[in-house]
């Protein structure tokens, strides 16, 4: 007997008791000891393309169970990410590794969900109810199972998050439309994307290696826009004031400026590379990079060096207004300036060993920065900063790696980082 399914890309059904799967596909059991889920959210990647499925799970089916992933009568090789959710809250998460299936076979393979990840008033079973946790995983292995990492996030509303990602099997973009429950994958352009800026839903701007840089919203995107820069120029961050006057940051000293009639030139000297951009206004930005690097422009196509007094690479710049300007970067870098073009080093609690990759706030007192070693640090304003536990295990500090924040209030906030990790403070 076979399980009922129905005509989808791929068609996921819980496999019933005592039957005997046919045809072409994958007999995936999901297991994850001391879990219980109610739903399964789970990404199939195959043939360059991933594809979301959520699987009710039966009342009173206790992991592990297995779920029938129906595909075409065609080889091909998949991967599957699985969420497992109760009563909508992700409570475990594991990736499978690639498998291969032939036609008109069913291949069989066991994903198992490390449950970091725990609903309001729930705890594995045997376990005793602690303190919940201020960031929960939502994505990604501990350590990372995949090679690939995300290097930026940002939504337009909690139900519209966006993650670029290097390029990989499953893409270089994800989106989530369920506040993070779950995250699609797909291919904006080639190569990997870097960076991405937005003003609406339907008006978002991405970024990348070889000057990819993209207008649009979802999974369309259209074709990347023309610059004047270099073909080798790798995009790294972008930053606007409003819709149409945007700033680029890359390599070999890049900063480009949309203007009507498309994207122009700015000329720099001072740094190597350009990896953040930010500004109070478009009278008053700031672009940072290698070799301590902080230029800052009024608006008017100039950009004036000022001196950080650091010699490290500074990853990133937010302020929560004109006169309350941060700066992180390399060696547990954290600099501050009301404004004045005058730099003041905070102690950010970080080694000097690693480095911070990101910051974001929500007003002057809410601010969070983002780096390696999973380091997550706050400050309330006033030059202190606390360490808040990622809980994720740290496998060295390259593999363990932030490389972005972004929130929506001062208690939902996303970071993002190697192995297409994503951790969600609610």
């Amino acid at each position: 007997m076979k399980a009922p399914t129905f005509a989808l890309t791929v068609a996921f059904t819980v496999a019933l008791a005592g039957c005997a799967p046919s045809g072409t596909g994958v007999a995936l059991t999901v297991d994850g000891p001391g879990l219980m889920v109610d739903q399964l959210a789970i990404v199939a990647s195959y043939g360059g393309r991933s594809v979301p499925r959520t699987v009710a799970v039966p009342a009173g089916v206790a992991l592990p169970t297995t779920v029938l992933a129906e595909l075409a009568d065609e080889p091909t090789s998949i991967t599957f990410d699985v969420t497992g959710l109760r009563a909508g809250n992700p409570v475990g998460h594991g990736i499978s590794p690639a498998v291969d299936v032939e036609a008109h076979h069913i291949a069989a393979i066991t994903v198992s969900l490390a449950g970091s990840e725990l609903p309001d008033g729930a705890v594995p079973d045997g376990a005793d109810a602690g303190p919940k946790p201020l960031w929960m995983r939502q994505r990604g292995g501990v350590p990372p199972l995949a090679t690939a990492a995300l290097t930026a996030v940002w939504g337009s509303a909690p139900g519209d998050v966006y993650a670029t990602s290097q390029a990989s099997a499953g893409g270089n973009l994800l989106h989530s439309i369920d506040h993070g429950a779950t995250w699609t994958g797909s291919t904006a352009g080639t190569g990997d994307l870097n960076g991405i800026w937005g003003f609406s839903a339907t008006d978002v701007y991405l970024a990348g290696a070889g000057t990819l840089l993209l207008r649009g919203s979802g999974t369309t995107w259209g074709t990347p826009q023309i610059t004047p820069a270099p073909a080798a120029t790798a995009f790294n961050a972008l930053w606007g004031a409003v819709s149409g006057d945007v700033y680029v940051v890359g390599s070999s000293n890049t900063i480009l400026h949309q203007v009507i009639g498309g994207w122009v030139s700015q000329n720099v000297v001072g740094a190597t590379s350009l990896y953040g951009v930010w500004g109070s206004s478009g009278s008053d930005v700031y672009a940072v990079g290698s070799g301590g690097a902080i230029l800052h422009s009024t608006g008017n196509g100039s950009w004036v060096a000022q001196t950080s007094n650091v010699t490290v690479d500074l990853h990133g710049v937010w302020g929560s207004g004109k006169s309350d300007v941060y700066i992180v970067g390399d060696g547990g870098t954290v600099l501050h300036s009301t404004g004045n073009g005058i730099w003041t080093a905070q102690p950010s609690g970080v080694p000097a060993t690693l480095g911070l990759g990101a910051i974001w706030g929500f007003g002057a007192s809410a601010i969070y920065t983002a780096g390696a070693g999973w380091s997550l640090e706050r400050s309330s304003g006033g030059g202190t900063w606390t360490s808040e536990p990622s809980g994720l295990t740290v496998d060295g500090p390259a593999a363990s790696r932030f490389r972005g924040v972004f929130g929506f209030d001062a208690g939902d906030v996303y970071a993002v980082g190697a192995g297409q990790t994503i951790v969600h403070r609610q």
